[in-house]
């Protein structure tokens, strides 16, 4: 069932707009009607974090704002409670106004939260980083790798080669990649 058909049948759940958001973001780029469509999604189910994370998203990805990115996502979290995307979109946008102890509270949330879900670890290195704690990145880095290598994913190449450059890869042992 295509997003109209369902906007149709449950126009007054978050889930349909937060399809035709998407569509209109990613397939059409247009941001503008996204925006206004992940506004529909929150009003339909301000308690949902469709919207929320859908318009965060937007603004940090398509329209680089961080200000506005800290804002949805912080009242996405208070609305609809804990919520890894959220989490992961406000520590991005904290980080990049260089607030990195306050994204590091949102990237520690985000792994709390997906525990097994390497990426979360991956998205703290990178603050880690920031912070000089070029160690501690390296452990995340390692654990991310460890918990996607199965369905291919690796780190960018780019962020590897700045925390080399800060700090030389640590040989691996048996602990690494097993927490957080």
């Amino acid at each position: 069932m295509c997003w109209e058909e369902c906007l149709r049948v449950a126009p007054d759940r978050a889930g349909p707009h937060q399809r035709r958001a998407s569509m209109l973001w990613r397939d059409l780029d247009d941001a503008d009607g996204a925006l206004a469509a992940c506004d529909e999604a929150i009003a339909a189910e301000p308690d949902s974090p469709l919207g929320y994370v859908e318009k965060a998203d937007i603004l940090w990805q398509a329209l680089s704002h961080p200000e506005q990115t800290i804002a949805v996502a912080t009242e996405g979290l208070e609305a609809a409670g804990e919520n890894y995307g959220l989490h992961i979109l406000r520590g991005y946008a904290l980080s990049e106004l260089g607030r990195h102890e306050e994204a590091l509270e949102d990237m520690n949330a985000a792994v709390k939260l997906t525990p097994l879900g390497g990426i979360s670890y991956y998205h703290r290195a990178t603050v880690l980083y920031e912070l000089g704690r070029y160690e501690e990145a390296w452990r995340d880095v390692h654990t991310a790798e460890s918990g996607l290598s199965q369905i291919g994913w690796t780190p960018s190449q780019g962020f590897i080669d700045k925390l080399s450059e800060a700090m030389p890869e640590p040989e691996r042992d048996a602990d690494d990649g097993a927490g957080g």
